[in-house]
């Protein structure tokens, strides 16, 4: 393997891994967190810890075989299994959170594809995804925005009126 050819990896370990899947499990874990009127910095390793597992479940899932969308499924449960176990969370507002964060994603890939279509053209767009670099680097402006949108929405309803809320820690 030449030197090349690592430091291409590297990038793309970087593109997937750092702004794929752990800004977006964050991103997510975040939602159950905000549903569930909990703070992160009671407890930030836990926070840490769910990101993690569910990451890693993300990967595992869209490593399978499966058919488009299951392994969203998967997802959901595995988000709503971490809630409600490892934060003793409410079923009903974890499921909400889970559904409002696969909801908020689809919405911002929308977003970022249709600003792909217009930056690169329709044309050229299933071409530019074929390289799995280029695809890992597209869905960086998604997890941005999503990840920014939320923590905005966090950070809201962590200072709007600390007596008006009850955070569980």
């Amino acid at each position: 393997m030449g030197k090349i050819e690592i430091v291409y990896i590297l990038k793309i370990i970087f593109a997937e891994i750092i702004f794929g899947y752990l800004l977006q499990s964050s991103t997510a874990v975040l939602m159950v967190y905000i549903f569930n009127n909990r703070r992160i910095k009671q407890n930030f390793s836990l926070f840490l810890r769910l990101t993690i597992i569910f990451a890693g479940s993300m990967y595992l899932f869209r490593s399978l075989p499966v058919n488009f969308g299951v392994h969203t499924i998967f997802s959901l449960i595995v988000l709503i299994v971490i809630g409600v176990l490892f934060l003793k969370a409410n079923v009903f507002r974890t499921t909400l959170a889970a559904l409002t964060s696969t909801t908020a994603i689809l919405v911002f890939e929308l977003i970022t594809s249709l600003g792909c279509i217009i930056i690169f053209g329709s044309e050229n767009l299933e071409e530019l995804f074929n390289v799995r670099f280029n695809k890992a680097v597209a869905v960086i402006p998604t997890n941005i925005l999503f990840f920014v949108i939320v923590l905005l929405v966090y950070y809201y309803y962590n200072t709007k009126n600390p007596g008006e809320k009850k955070w569980k820690n």
